[in-house]
C-alpha cells in the first residue's frame, strides 16, 4: 500500500489553467497502488468517494443544513487571533528551522561528492530564501499538511536546478485513492489532475486513510478558545461592574418618561451595572464578593495547556507562575526537545525526497543520493531518544 506521506510528488497534466508554473518531465521511478483494504471500501465515509480520499478532519458538520468548517481555516483563525497560539507555535517553528544545516554523502564508495556539492549549491545560492520555506513547511503541524510547488530552471550544464518552492494554500488540493494529487475548481468536475514532480507535501502525522495529516492542535483546540474567550469576556464585564460600581439613577414617582430618558442615558454610560429606580424607593444592593483572580487563574490554565499541547512544556512560556520546580523543568525542556528532533527529522525526509527526485532526474546512473541534516543539537536533548531516532532510519 503505497501513500503520500511525507516530501511527495504529485502526478501528471500539462494542461492547467491555473496560476500554477511550469512542468518537469516526469520519470518512471515507481507507481502507485490503489488503496484496496475491505476496511477502506466498506468505511461509510468513502463509499461515495472512489476516486479521491476526503479530508477527514472537519471539526463541525450539521447533517441539517450542510454547513461545516474545516479544522484547517479553524486553526489559522486560531493562530491569527489568539496570541498564546500564535506565540507557542512560532516558538517551536523557530527552535526547528532556527539551526543551520548542510548536504551531506553517505561516504560509501557509490556516493559521489560532486553531485552532493552541486546539491549543497542549489539550496544555498539557487533556491530563494529556503530558510522562509522551512518555516512554512513548519505551518504542517497547524493545517496538517503543507503544498509549495517547485520551480525550476536549466544551469549552464543543462541540468534541472529548483530555484523555488512557491507555498500554496493546501484547501486548493486533494488526494485521490490512487496516488493523484488534484487541484480542486468550482466543481468536482473542474479539478485538475497535477504534474508529478512538481509538488512538495509536508504532512504531520500522516496516514494512508487520511494523507491530510493531524493538526497538533486537535479538538481540544476548539475547547480552549472556546473558554478563554468566554473568561475574557467575563472578566472584562467583572471589572466595569465591580471595579467601577453601580450606577443608580431616580426619577420622579409616575414619570414614565422620565424613567426611560434616565434609563436610556445609564446606558450610553455603561453595557452593564445600572439600575434605575423611583426616588424614595427602598432598595439594598448587595455586593457579591468575587475576586478577579478567579479570572486570572483560569486564563493561565488555559494558556498553559495551549503550551503544553504544542510544545510539550508550560514553565519557559508561564514565566512567573509561581509553580514549578528545576527537575521539572529540566524534564519539560527534554520533552520540548524530542519534540523538535522529531519534527527536524520529518523535516529531513521531506528534503531528501525532492533531493532524490531532482538526482534522477539529471543523473540517470545514481543510486545514493546526498540527505540534508540538520547539524545543531536542541538545548535539553535526550542523547538516547536521538540515537534511537537515527538508528530507526
Amino acid at each position: 500500500m503505497v501513500y503520500y506521506i511525507r516530501g511527495v510528488f504529485s502526478l501528471v497534466s500539462n494542461n492547467s489553467d491555473s496560476d500554477l508554473k511550469h512542468d518537469l518531465p516526469k520519470n518512471n521511478t515507481g507507481t502507485e497502488n490503489r488503496i484496496t483494504s475491505p476496511a477502506y471500501e466498506e468505511d461509510r465515509r468513502f463509499k461515495h468517494y472512489k476516486d479521491s480520499v476526503p479530508n477527514p478532519n472537519i471539526l463541525f458538520y450539521t447533517a441539517n443544513t450542510g454547513v461545516r468548517v474545516d479544522t484547517v481555516q479553524f486553526y489559522k483563525m486560531l493562530v491569527r487571533k489568539d496570541s498564546q497560539f500564535r506565540t507557542v507555535v512560532n516558538v517551536r517553528k523557530l527552535a526547528v528551522t532556527s539551526s543551520d544545516w548542510e548536504i551531506i554523502s553517505d561516504g560509501t564508495a557509490d556516493s559521489s561528492d560532486e553531485i552532493t556539492k552541486w546539491v549543497s549549491d542549489m539550496f544555498r545560492n539557487r533556491i530563494r530564501h529556503f530558510r522562509k520555506h522551512l518555516m512554512e513547511m513548519m505551518d504542517a503541524i497547524v493545517t496538517g499538511y503543507t503544498v509549495h510547488e517547485i520551480i525550476t530552471d536549466v544551469d549552464s550544464n543543462g541540468n534541472y536546478i529548483i530555484t523555488d518552492l512557491l507555498y500554496r494554500n493546501p484547501e486548493r488540493f486533494e488526494f485521490g485513492t490512487d496516488g493523484t494529487f488534484y487541484l480542486l475548481g468550482n466543481t468536482r468536475s473542474d479539478r485538475k489532475v497535477l504534474p508529478k514532480n512538481r509538488f512538495l507535501i509536508h504532512t504531520n502525522e500522516a496516514t494512508p486513510e487520511n494523507p491530510y495529516g493531524e493538526s497538533v492542535l486537535g479538538e481540544a483546540s476548539f475547547w480552549l478558545y472556546y473558554l478563554k474567550n468566554g473568561n475574557w469576556k467575563d472578566w472584562a464585564q467583572f471589572n466595569e461592574r465591580f471595579g467601577q460600581g453601580i450606577l443608580k439613577g431616580e426619577y420622579e414617582k409616575g414619570n414614565i418618561n422620565a424613567m426611560k430618558e434616565t434609563f436610556e442615558a445609564l446606558k450610553l454610560l455603561r453595557s452593564n451595572g445600572y439600575a434605575v429606580f423611583e426616588k424614595g424607593s427602598n432598595i439594598e444592593i448587595l455586593e457579591a464578593s468575587r475576586n478577579s483572580i478567579d479570572y486570572k487563574d483560569m486564563l493561565n490554565e488555559i494558556d498553559r495547556a495551549i503550551s503544553r499541547m504544542i510544545i510539550g512544556q508550560e514553565l519557559t512560556t508561564s514565566a512567573g507562575m509561581g509553580k514549578g520546580s528545576y527537575s521539572l523543568g529540566r524534564v519539560h525542556e527534554g520533552t520540548f526537545a524530542n519534540i523538535v528532533l522529531s519534527d527536524r527529522k520529518n523535516l529531513e525526509d521531506t528534503i531528501n525526497e525532492m533531493i532524490r527526485e531532482i538526482c534522477l532526474m539529471n543523473f540517470s546512473d545514481i543510486t545514493v543520493f546526498p540527505k540534508f541534516q540538520f547539524v545543531s543539537t536542541v538545548r535539553g536533548e535526550d542523547k538516547s531518544v536521538n540515537a534511537n531516532v537515527k538508528d530507526n532510519d
